[in-house]
């Protein structure tokens, strides 16, 4: 918001929700304490759930410091001094760190291109500075007219973080810090292996594949690689448990501000939130899993920290689309712009959509094109070329986004079973479209009553595009913005197609919030307009005990693998909840036929995100079927050993040390057609290795379907160089020893003898420096 945008939050809505004396008591200081009380609640939660799970106290308390000095403190007034202030220090706190962490991409890149990388810690102390000594600049450390949000609002945005807080503590209690014995999604291994890799300086290298270009959409772990420097703490420490607590508080600051900007309703910002991160699916159905069922995902940390990001650049869309002048702004929406593409590709295209259709719209309420929009349509798509090239690469996954309808059935359990749509079936490369029109019309109707029902059961996401049936909010060109976003991200869920399915639904998930902002700005115009507490708080109750009901007490079963047995296991929940809502709504239409006109869309959408509230509540898995995985997630589980033989490597070779390793696949140990997607010993050791998992890699995904195996299980993609670096390790020579020294600067060997045979003549070519359980680490020729 700009100082211009300011101008909303002194309305007259947001006039009336200022604090009253009976809420603070006299005297500065305590006031001052009072208010802070709020934020010290989810704060010390957030300190006590990382020490509880591991994390040692005096790591919580040096990344909480870089965090307020190193990161919000530059950040807020960097942000005053271009977009000006929204009057309230705790919506200033929010866009100062997403600042602050744009501040910090910039100042990792350059370090890391000049190998000064070590010497991150400066960058704040001159931008403090000169704010400090420049008398233009010193006036941004206050708020020249406050306009404080009410206590109200300050504990219930504090609420929404506490919940997104608890969200953190689980995740974090099941990937414990390494040593340990536990089972990790791989992906995080693949993660940590990145965060260890952007610590070093420019070129980046593929971990797992030494040699071989990093391309890959990195802006979230150099955030973490940054931390993990200024800090002195390990990179695990920071991705297993830290970063995500500070993000998420700041994702839900800039939610509540994005929402009570379009709104001009205080309370509509901690209902935005709760909805965006606490809301889930309608739990209608415990039988099939609902893409995407969470939001946010901890197992892929670019969509958590794209959430701030996204909506701190929405946010100045906005005032694009309202017609005000940006100024220095300008800069402002093309760093964002930048940082949104190198941290996932999939948001800032979608809003560049938005924005297009808000343009549109403009026009034809305005009578005259926004060229402020056009000029704003241009800064995003620049900022996400630019993004992509500097932080993303040009990796080849992206061009085998192919336009395919219908294919998120393929993760839904009830699709695979009706139509026999096996994994082998996709890893074959059997379409979604060639099996539903192999299987008829009775194919066709049961897919397209998938997609309505899948539509249905994700309505505390989608209810908000309906806010256009509102005469005040359709006259908003800020309304098509949401709504074209959500539409778009729609498009790229259910029209485009993947290997990693995950990819087209990234799409939709990232602009999902701004479905649920819409919903409550619909609500806030009811409200508005007269329409009493009492009425939607009754309706979002009522829906809540009504799913909450059907999700416990209507039994799931297996059904037959047959379109009819699953279609009539997904509608039995669905009529049982219909009917109770068309009963309801008979009795108020005979009742009062005038109320249902006048309350009948915010009641429904009240309900809608009630219904969403139910589905927040872990009890709804009493009754899930278990869930067969149609593409074979595999896990890292580690040993305390392996896990501790990692890392004593990581310990003694050099930061630049290159190692080969006989571990390729996860599971162990490697055969023909395993998924090779280890990267557990590049992610602990912190080195590069010749040759880890190639599941990833560009080949792999270029070949999916090859052989009628998946990509993560394809062939490696210099099949002489994996011969020789496993017979390294069967039946080992001084050639083959002299080789990996001379030709791929390999100077350690990590043995596992889970993985596959070590000979044991391995000795005789390189000394052994360690063991630890089936791990044997070798170094070869080592310094006198």
């Amino acid at each position: 918001m700009t100082t211009a945008s300011s101008e909303v939050a002194g309305a007259a809505p947001r006039a009336r929700s200022h604090g009253t004396g009976s809420e603070e008591p006299p005297g500065a200081g305590r006031r001052l304490a009072w208010r802070a009380l709020p934020w010290l609640c989810p704060a010390g939660l957030l300190a006590a759930a990382l020490v509880a799970t591991g994390t040692p106290a005096p790591q919580v308390a040096a990344f909480a410091a870089y965090w307020a000095a190193g990161l919000v403190l530059p950040g807020v007034l960097v942000y005053r001094a271009l977009r000006g202030t929204t009057g309230s220090l705790a919506e200033d706190i929010g866009f100062g760190a997403v600042t602050g962490l744009t501040l910090e991409a910039g100042a990792w890149a350059v370090g890391t291109y000049t190998g000064a990388q070590h010497w991150l810690w400066v960058w704040p102390v001159p931008v403090v500075a000169a704010f400090a000594l420049i008398p233009r600049l010193r006036r941004h450390w206050r708020i020249a007219a406050p306009a404080p949000l009410p206590l109200r609002w300050s504990w219930a945005v504090a609420t929404v973080m506490a919940g997104a807080i608890l969200a953190t503590v689980r995740e974090m209690a099941v990937r414990p810090l390494p040593p340990a014995g536990a089972s990790y999604d791989n992906d995080l291994f693949y993660f940590l292996s990145i965060v260890h890799e952007l610590r070093r300086a420019m070129p980046f290298e593929t971990p797992q594949l030494a040699g071989t270009p990093l391309e890959y959409h990195y802006l979230t772990f150099a955030h973490m690689a940054s931390a993990s420097l200024v800090t002195g703490i390990e990179p695990a420490a920071v991705l297993l448990h830290l970063w995500a607590g500070p993000v998420l508080a700041a994702g839900v600051l800039i939610l509540a501000a994005l929402a009570r900007q379009l709104s001009g309703m205080w309370w509509a910002g901690p209902l935005a939130a709760a909805g965006t991160l606490i809301a889930q699916w309608i739990p209608l159905s415990g039988a099939v899993p609902v893409l995407p069922r969470y939001l946010l995902s901890f197992g892929n940390p670019s969509l958590t920290y794209l959430l701030p990001f996204l909506l701190a650049t929405t946010a100045v869309c906005v005032d694009l689309a309202r017609g005000r002048r940006l100024g220095t702004g300008w800069l402002v929406l093309a760093a964002f712009g930048v940082m949104c593409a190198g941290i996932k590709p999939n948001g800032l295209p979608v809003l560049i959509a938005g924005l297009a259709c808000a343009a549109l719209a403009a026009t034809v309420l305005r009578r005259r094109p926004p060229w402020a929009c056009v000029a704003g349509i241009v800064t995003l798509g620049g900022a996400a070329m630019l993004g992509r090239s500097l932080f993303a690469g040009v990796s080849a996954q992206f061009s085998l986004i192919t336009i395919s309808l219908f294919e998120p059935l393929r993760d839904m359990v009830a699709f695979r079973d009706a139509l026999a749509y096996s994994s082998s079936a996709y890893a074959a490369g059997v379409s979604v479209l060639a099996r539903i029109a192999a299987g008829g019309a009775a194919a066709w109707v049961f897919a397209i009553g998938m997609v309505c029902w899948w539509l249905l059961l994700q309505a505390p996401r989608l209810i908000g595009l309906l806010a256009l049936r509102r005469e005040r909010i359709r006259r908003d060109p800020a309304a098509w913005l949401l709504a074209g976003a959500v539409v778009a991200g729609l498009g790229g869920m259910w029209l485009l197609n993947h290997p990693d399915m995950a990819v087209p639904a990234y799409f939709f998930r990232s602009v999902a919030p701004l479905a649920v902002v819409l919903a409550v700005w619909l609500l806030a115009d009811a409200r508005a307009e007269g329409v009493r507490w009492t009425v939607l708080v009754a309706g979002g109750l009522a829906a809540f005990v009504v799913c909450w009901t059907v999700a416990i007490a209507v039994p799931v079963r297996q059904p037959a693998p047959t379109p009819g047995a699953w279609a009539a296991e997904l509608a039995l929940p669905l009529v049982t909840a219909g009917a109770t809502a068309i009963g309801l709504l008979l009795v108020v239409r005979r009742q009062r036929p005038s109320l249902v006109r006048r309350v009948g869309l915010p009641l429904a959408v009240a309900a809608t995100l009630g219904a969403g509230f139910a589905g927040a509540l872990p009890a709804r898995l009493l009754h899930q079927v278990p869930i067969r995985n149609a593409i074979g997630l595999e896990l890292s589980t580690l040993s305390v050993a392996e896990a501790r033989a990692a890392l004593w490597l990581g310990a003694h070779a050099d930061a630049g040390d290159v190692l080969a390793t006989n571990v390729h696949c996860v599971p162990a140990p490697t055969v023909a057609g395993c998924p090779a997607r280890a990267s557990w010993v590049s992610g602990l050791s912190g080195r590069r290795v010749l040759l880890e998992g190639w599941g990833y890699s560009d080949a792999a995904f270029a070949n999916n379907g090859r052989g009628g195996l998946r990509y993560t299980h394809q062939p490696a993609p210099d099949p002489d160089l994996l011969e020789l670096n496993d017979r390294v390790f069967t039946a080992p020579t001084a050639a083959d020893i002299d080789l990996l020294r001379a030709r791929h600067h390999v100077s350690w060997l990590f043995a596992h003898s889970g993985a596959g045979p070590v000979s044991a003549d391995l000795s005789r070519y390189a000394v052994l420096r360690h063991t630890d359980g089936p791990v044997r680490i070798f170094e070869v020729n080592p310094a006198p």
